[in-house]
């Protein structure tokens, strides 16, 4: 959203309103700041991970809260993922590079919306670089990389931003020089 210049304050809302919570790890935060997020927006999220925790911790074993079902109720799909570019091993030039990221998605369907109903096949992109979420994408973008070799890894993850169970999941490694 922050990519396609939402305005921070609807995606606070959105945040609040459709429950969306989801953990704010270090390296999230981080990525977050790189593509512009506002100190008010990443609180929010913080908050809303919070919440999610606490709503863990008050029903020992079963759903608690209004976040994404525990693990073993997660819903499975049939889609599968696969990075059609970059190629595993491409060499690519720039610093930063500009990585070319193409993504097929057989089975499943990207959808904009977020929700709690989960549906099997229809769900978001996480892209995350060397293990950092980087993106909440479509199939085809771009990403920039530094000199070194690097893994690029896509999810398709269900609505609510939560892994399908078994979860779906595309790498490949590539390498940046200047």
């Amino acid at each position: 959203m922050l990519d396609r210049h939402t305005p921070q304050a609807r995606i606070q809302t959105l945040v609040r309103e459709r429950r969306i919570r989801f953990e704010v790890t270090p390296e999230l935060e981080n990525s977050l700041k790189k593509h512009g997020a506002t100190d008010a927006l990443i609180n929010e999220l913080k908050q809303a991970s919070e919440r999610k925790a606490a709503a863990g911790r008050g029903n020992a074993g079963g759903r608690a809260g209004a976040g994404p079902p525990a693990q073993a109720d997660r819903p499975s799909t049939t889609a599968r993922l696969t990075v059609t570019a970059p190629r595993p091993g491409e060499v690519f030039r720039g610093d930063p590079a500009t990585i070319p990221v193409s993504l097929q998605l057989d089975g499943g369907q990207v959808v904009p919306a977020t929700s709690l109903r989960l549906v099997p096949n229809e769900g978001h992109i996480h892209l995350s670089l060397d293990g950092s979420l980087i993106a909440m994408t479509g199939l085809v973008g771009d990403v920039a990389a530094a000199p070194g070799p690097h893994t690029l890894s896509a999810e398709f993850v269900a609505i609510d931003h939560g892994p399908f169970q078994p979860r779906v999941i595309a790498t490949v490694t590539f390498t940046a020089v200047r």
